[in-house]
């Protein structure tokens, strides 16, 4: 999330042309080797693709693994399981009772509807100067509907858009109801192991490589934990170091793979069409690594360092801080008295930092104030026999995994 702020906290300044020297800086700052780490920061948004393909693949086949009766595709039971869990929290509970569906629609959309209220009324009126306009307001006039039909990555592209940061959610919903039952399927048969912003970079069709590796890496920690009270796997030492360093490799040479043509403007159609094809799945496959790595208590001191409780409570307001921090770049850069003038990266790394903390500390009471109230209410349909079982097959995994807790769901 903080690389997604960093990238975004160049973006907004440059973008609302505000910077006394904005050529001269678009010119000069790709060429520096350690300025492709922000170039590249829209690789970060692909590791929550990831994470939400491996969580629903994992969810899934916990589920369909355990329970017979909805093995079947062709059982409507399984389908319902699938496309309710996007948008509430207990699949299960509402397969058993579709009535519940009408109620618990949409966890994350309050949250997004309250945000985007916030953002056309209040936010228009908290500051002035010569840069200030109301900045979504116009946009999200015409076009607020599509972000509620999950469709605002492809429909009134023509005119201007509502959060336009929020095409990830709706590739995310996309992916959840069209890529993810056509994987589960088929692995549910195995049984062994501007033009370029409207047409590429917002369309699932060029996002969903690293929903699909999420979904293979969720079936395979199924696959291989299926039998097994925790999630440990234990895998011979050097193909634990092999899949390290290919990681690393893949990582390094998705963010850095087009340094060259940053720096010269000039590299080979081959090297190119190469980094357009696997350069956000290598990213992907690295991140997939970690995750895999880490769920199966092979993460030695990375798993160790992204298993700190720290990240728990900040992972909880995340949804909320993504919503808002474009936000808070906009009202900052807009309320500027002068123009911005670009000096030194450690200059944007402060203007980050300031952001990242605004954005998490009114993520906090947006999160307190609209998010959770959702979840509990959420959590309120389910039987309280479910909810009794649930907290003690928790308990108990906690108490036999030992190292490694398992996946939280």
């Amino acid at each position: 999330m903080c690389w997604i702020i960093l990238g975004h906290t160049y973006y907004y300044i440059g973008s609302s042309l505000t910077t006394d020297n904005l050529i001269p800086t678009l010119i000069n700052f790709p060429k520096r080797f350690y300025t492709q780490v922000i170039v590249q920061a829209p690789l970060a948004v692909d590791s929550f693709f990831l994470l939400s393909g491996l969580l629903a693949s994992y969810i899934f086949f916990k589920k369909f693994l355990k329970d017979k009766t909805i093995r079947n595709p062709r059982n409507p039971l399984m389908w319902l399981m699938i496309y309710v869990k996007r948008y509430t929290r207990w699949a299960e509970y509402l397969c058993r009772f579709p009535v519940a569906v009408f109620i618990c629609r949409f966890r994350i959309t309050p949250t997004y509807a309250v945000i985007m209220l916030f953002d056309v009324t209040l936010f228009t009126y908290v500051s002035s100067g010569p840069f200030w306009r109301p900045i979504e307001k116009t946009g999200c006039r015409f076009s607020w509907w599509t972000n509620f039909l999950y469709m605002n990555n492809f429909l009134l592209q023509h005119v201007e858009c509502c959060m336009g940061w929020t095409w990830y959610l709706a590739n995310d919903v996309q992916f959840h109801y069209v890529i993810a039952p056509i994987l589960f399927i088929a692995f549910a048969k195995v049984k062994k192991l501007d033009a370029y912003w409207n047409d590429v970079y917002v369309r699932p069709y060029v996002r969903c490589g690293p929903f699909i590796v999420g979904v293979v890496v969720g079936y395979l920690l199924n696959y291989l934990t299926q039998d097994r009270k925790g999630n440990r796997v234990e895998i011979p030492k050097k193909w634990v170091m092999l899949g390290w360093c290919t990681s690393t490799v893949l990582g390094l040479y998705s963010v850095f793979g087009l340094y060259e043509y940053a720096r010269t403007g000039d590299i080979s159609e081959q090297w190119r069409a190469l980094y357009v094809v696997a350069g956000r799945n290598a990213y992907a496959l690295a991140v997939g690594w970690v995750a895999f790595a880490c769920a199966t208590g092979n993460g030695g001191p990375v798993g160790t360092f992204l298993s700190w409780k720290f990240f728990m409570p900040l992972s909880k307001i995340t949804f909320c801080a993504y919503l808002l921090h474009p936000i808070m770049l906009q009202i900052y850069n807009f309320s500027r008295p002068q123009p911005f003038h670009f000096t030194t990266f450690f200059q944007m790394l402060q203007h980050t930092f300031e952001a990242i903390f605004v954005s998490y500390l009114l993520a906090f009471f947006f999160a307190l104030g609209f998010e959770k109230p959702f979840t509990v209410f959420d959590e309120m349909l389910m039987p309280v026999k479910s909810r009794t079982s649930a907290r003690k097959k928790s308990i108990e995994l906690k108490a036999s995994n030992g190292e490694t807790e398992p996946l939280k769901t």
